[in-house]
């Protein structure tokens, strides 16, 4: 059985606009599409932090606030093709 992991791809990482961006980082989308049909499970993770997080600049911490609960930030970066429908035509999640 193989797994595949697919951490934190969301769009304050992902997004040109985010509030960490990785820059290369808005092709990561279309590189699961590629290998996801290879796998029997796969796990999205996703950060998620109060907007009062202790790691944020803000609040003592080295991090400017990013992927602050329910907003933008969190989520999950799909790079405009319509991930979620994919994933389900593949079976992968279901809504």
């Amino acid at each position: 059985m193989k797994t595949l992991v697919v951490v934190d791809v969301q769009h304050d990482f992902a997004s040109p606009d985010g509030a960490l961006y990785v820059k290369g980082s808005e092709i990561i989308a279309n590189k699961v599409l590629e290998v996801i049909k290879d796998f029997d499970h796969v796990v999205f993770t996703l950060d998620f932090h109060p907007i009062n997080h202790c790691s944020f600049v803000e609040n003592g911490g080295i991090w400017p606030a990013h992927c602050v609960a329910y907003t933008e930030g969190t989520a999950y970066f799909d790079g405009g093709i319509r991930y979620g429908e994919i994933l389900e035509e593949l079976g992968v999640v279901k809504y």
